[in-house]
């Protein structure tokens, strides 16, 4: 599925398209995903290509990413999950990474990526849009503000691998 449209009024005016990643984004992903990784002070980024590619582009995938491009050239990317909801009987899109490149923020690809989101779960009969931002991240914060009511009335959380280990253990 694509999206496509003239972006005017920015220092960048070229044709925009969102898609299905491919084998060749690749190396613009895992380059994408390291400016996460910094960006959310992960220290350790050390995720090869081959991963990329057995996850997202083979079959046991169950999760797709979708690239932004900038007159060809990768400048964003979204990992998405489509999940099952048990309450409401139908499936929801979840939102696990996004990022744009810090040179392309704020020119309004961002709000175009959350429209596709939102496309894209009306075409394949998701109920909802799910993501989660870091509290201190009021860049995004203020782009999810923008783009609707948002509801934050449900408190993300997360176990990392060394309390996984503590849990077991105890």
């Amino acid at each position: 599925m694509g999206c496509s449209a003239k972006k005017r009024n920015t220092e960048l005016i070229g044709v925009m398209n969102i898609r299905a990643m491919t084998k060749k984004d690749i190396p613009a992903i895992r380059a994408l995903t390291k400016e996460i990784s910094e960006h959310e002070k992960f220290e350790g980024f050390d995720v090869p290509e081959s991963y990329f590619e057995e996850n997202f582009l083979g079959d046991n995938r169950y999760n797709d990413i979708y690239v932004i491009e900038i007159d060809k050239k990768v400048i964003g990317m979204g990992h998405t999950v489509k999940m099952p909801s048990t309450y409401i009987g139908s499936h929801e899109i979840f939102l696990r990474d996004f990022v744009i490149t810090k040179n392309h923020r704020g020119k309004g690809y961002g709000r175009a990526f959350i429209k596709f989101l939102c496309q894209l779960a009306k075409d394949t009969d998701c109920k909802k849009v799910h993501w989660t931002v870091f509290d201190w991240n009021e860049e995004a914060l203020n782009l999810y503000s923008k783009v609707s009511d948002v509801s934050n009335d449900i408190a993300h959380c997360c176990i990392d691998e060394e309390n996984i280990e503590k849990i077991i253990n105890t």
